[in-house]
């Protein structure tokens, strides 16, 4: 029976055999477990009972099958990774109410100086950085959505952890010390002394780090 395959160039072609492939089911086959093949592309070939060896034209065009997979995963991936992007475009839509403001560490305040609170655990999972630009959507039903629209550049620290007499977290280096969000310490099951890699801005000062991981040793 012929089978139709689509090659690299999508073209449909109908592929056969080249040659026949004749089975041996002698009793001397039978006795040492192999099948016998005559010829594939004019190389002699020996099967074990049970089992079918690819021809090399039949191999090219599962390669051939295989990249167009591959091509369609990658695909799959852009448009999976684009879907966030597209929510918040349906829900701006749909209100037509967006605004923008810089992170100062626990909030997104904009240009005329309004603040809005940011959820600890999305900034905690997004490593916000102070100085980080976000975008603040708000949805039809009240909801808010934020988006890191413009990270700003960053600088990795190894520090220590410490808690001050006041509750909060701290992140120490050398004679520095950058305050931390709380639900980040609670997600890393982080505690006091412990080694921690940090994120601050490269170039500006900041009174906020963000906690990117647990340093082992």
């Amino acid at each position: 029976m012929s089978q139709k395959l689509v090659n690299e160039g999508d073209e449909e072609q109908v592929w056969q055999p080249e040659e026949t492939i004749n089975f041996d089911y002698s009793d001397q086959a039978d006795k040492t477990s192999s099948v016998s093949l005559s010829t594939v592309n004019n190389r002699s070939i020996q099967a074990k009972k049970g089992e079918y060896i690819l021809s090399e034209k039949e191999m090219k065009i599962l390669q051939s099958i295989a990249k167009k997979l591959t091509a369609l995963m990658a695909d799959f991936n852009h448009l999976f990774q684009s879907l966030d992007n597209t929510s918040e475009e349906i829900l701006a839509g749909q209100t037509g109410f967006t605004i923008e403001g810089y992170f100062n560490g626990e909030q997104m305040v904009t240009s005329d100086n309004q603040v809005y609170e940011v959820p600890t655990n999305y900034a905690s999972k997004s490593k916000l950085v102070e100085g980080d630009s976000l975008r603040l959507t708000i949805g039809p039903n009240g909801q808010f959505v934020y988006k890191q629209v413009g990270p700003v550049e960053r600088r990795r620290l190894i520090a220590t952890l410490e808690q001050g007499s006041d509750g909060h977290y701290y992140a120490v280096h050398d004679e520095q010390r950058w305050r931390l969000l709380k639900a980040s310490v609670s997600y890393f099951r982080a505690e006091p002394g412990n080694r921690i890699a940090i994120l601050i801005p490269k170039d500006k000062p900041s009174q906020y780090a963000a906690l990117e991981n647990l340093v082992t040793e």
